[in-house]
């Protein structure tokens, strides 16, 4: 899977002591318009919208994990 890498002022943002959890609970990143589909149908929505597959939705306690764009950290919210 490839990493969304997030635009420049986000890294600049980063840089000034915003923390890996702030930077993605406040700012999101520059992630803009989200599209879910079922996991079937990944390849044929990525291709008509040319996107990018940034995550999944699987079972589990309600979280959100994702791999730090800004460090080795895993950030649960």
């Amino acid at each position: 899977r490839d990493t969304l890498k997030p635009q420049e002022i986000f890294r600049e943002i980063y840089s000034r002591g915003v923390d890996d959890a702030e930077m993605y609970k406040t700012f999101n990143c520059g992630v803009g318009f989200v599209l879910g589909c079922s996991s079937g149908f990944v390849h044929q929505v990525g291709e008509a919208v040319h996107g990018q597959v940034i995550g999944q939705v699987l079972s589990g306690a309600g979280k959100i994990a994702i791999e730090s764009a800004f460090s080795d950290k895993v950030v649960e919210l």
